[in-house]
């Protein structure tokens, strides 16, 4: 827990002052660092098989978008039907629609329905929607402050599956990828949403970009394929300078982002047969930057972040290669510690899919992907230890549900979604 808190300590670093509220808001993608680790405490996991208690829940358009909170209030960006995308912003406490504001985006993506999580500030929401739509939205007109369309701004191509990313916000831009030939990541003005730098073109990617405090600097981190080539760059995030580039790894979509490790390593993973490996970044006196590969993992993460606890690394080694059931034994939950040894895998038992996890209070928070089940597991190198399961959907199927969205934790509320629902549940230690 030491190890723990001195991490979130350092990545904080990283924070905009603008999202760096209070610890029990969840203002972003993966919570108030972007590293899915929450500093609430007073929690109770020990529900029985009934599972927590449902505060609300309320119908969403089929997507993969989750939930962001600050204060009182929830925001989710969803879609109707192949016609237009809505912000909707939901009360904490009861589940209540306080306002809404969507906007044309006519289409279809492959694997429909909404995809990032917004990010929230003490005045505006941005986001970022399938056809590249950036809007940043005055949270008390309802209104667009600006929007910014990537691919009209930036000549840009829809990706494979659309923009699938979440916004990224410094002290005073968020940072998005338009994945243009000429612009592979944009730093955009947080009140005006005029340009402020782009870099060169890094290629495609479904990844969101990452700010990580590594040899002493912040530096926004993006994992693209060019061509047949896989790209791990990484640049100044005031002024889209190119810091370095690591193009030894190859994910044919890229979808999970990079974590830091510590002030010298990054830990990227992927799925698609890309799986994961470790990077030393070394910082020379003449501002020049080398990487060293350390290691290399066989097994991967496809869509969301592996959790780092007391020098272990806990990731989903799931992807399109495990889907069937007689081979989800080479999948499941992994734990590896940093020297890359594989301290133990559960396989089909329980399988877990393409399923999201936060770390709270110590403890590993799990959300399948195939079923929606909240699983609670005590983080061992030893063993695999669940301490508390529900199937807080009533999922009765075991195919795929396609419940992939990161979840949201703030003020003793879980928040969780299906393809077409959302529950805050209370975890709360006295409710």
């Amino acid at each position: 827990m030491l190890r723990l808190s001195l991490a979130l300590s350092c990545s904080l670093l990283c924070v905009s002052p603008a999202l760096a509220q209070e610890g029990s808001d969840w203002p972003q993608f993966q919570g108030p660092d972007r590293s899915g680790a929450s500093t609430e405490t007073q929690l109770a996991w020990s529900w029985g098989e009934r599972g927590p208690k449902v505060m609300w829940s309320t119908e969403l358009g089929p997507g993969y978008g989750g939930a962001a909170v600050l204060g009182d209030e929830v925001f989710v960006l969803d879609r109707i039907a192949e016609e237009q995308d809505i912000l909707r912003c939901f009360d904490l406490a009861t589940g209540s629609e306080k306002w809404n504001f969507a906007y044309a985006a006519p289409g279809r993506l492959d694997y429909p329905g909404s995809r990032g999580v917004p990010a929230v500030t003490a005045d505006h929401v941005y986001t970022i929607g399938g056809f590249g739509q950036v809007l940043c939205v005055d949270r008390k007109t309802h209104e667009p402050a600006w929007r910014v369309d990537l691919a009209d701004q930036y000549e840009a191509h829809i990706p494979q599956w659309g923009w699938a990313q979440s916004p990224l916000v410094t002290e005073k831009s968020v940072i998005v990828a338009p994945l243009a030939r000429d612009a592979g990541l944009a730093a955009l003005n947080l009140r005006t949403g005029k340009e402020v730098w782009h870099s060169p073109g890094l290629g495609t990617t479904h990844s969101s970009p990452a700010l990580l405090h590594i040899q002493g600097k912040d530096q926004v981190l993006l994992v693209t394929t060019k061509g047949r080539t896989g790209l791990i760059t990484s640049v100044d995030p005031k002024t889209g300078q190119i810091l370095w580039q690591h193009d030894q790894y190859f994910c044919r979509f890229p979808i999970t982002a990079p974590i830091r490790i510590d002030d010298e390593r990054v830990f990227v993973t992927g799925g698609y047969g890309a799986g994961s490996l470790m990077l030393k970044v070394a910082r020379g006196s003449s501002k020049s930057w080398s990487v060293t590969e350390l290691y290399r993992l066989e097994k991967g993460s496809q869509v969301h972040l592996p959790m780092l606890i007391d020098d272990h690394l806990y990731l989903m080694a799931n992807e399109n290669g495990t889907d069937s059931p007689r081979r989800r034994q080479n999948g499941g939950l992994m734990c590896v510690d940093l020297k890359g040894n594989v301290k133990w895998r559960t396989g089909a038992e329980p399988y877990f899919g393409r399923g999201n996890s936060i770390v709270v209070g110590g403890q590993l928070i799990t959300q399948d992907g195939l079923s929606g089940t909240l699983r609670v597991i005590e983080p061992s190198p030893s063993q695999y230890r669940a301490i508390a399961e529900a199937n807080v959907f009533g999922t009765e199927t075991q195919r795929d549900e396609h419940m992939w969205a990161p979840m949201a934790l703030s003020r003793g509320r879980l928040l969780m979604r299906s393809q077409d629902r959302m529950l805050c549940l209370d975890v709360r230690a006295s409710q």
